[in-house]
């Protein structure tokens, strides 16, 4: 998934939280989604998307990797 979309659906348990007034978890999605927005992908000398926050040369970076396969398992 791409960053854009990670994060929609990020905001939309956020939403869903707030629409079901469990408000338990959402300081936890919130904090996911302040990591999720650091983690953005960069062309690196305009050819290769990296991590800006980690450097490492590929994205998704494994930071990126874990959020998602919690997400898709949850």
């Amino acid at each position: 998934m791409t960053h854009d979309e990670l994060l929609a659906k990020i905001n939309e348990y956020l939403q869903d939280c707030e629409d079901h007034i469990r408000m338990e978890g959402k300081e936890g999605y919130e904090a996911l989604r302040a990591v999720v927005a650091i983690h953005k992908p960069v062309y690196w000398q305009g050819i290769e998307m990296v991590c800006d926050w980690c450097d490492i040369t590929s994205y998704p970076c494994p930071t990126i990797q874990a959020i998602e396969k919690e997400l898709a398992n949850g």
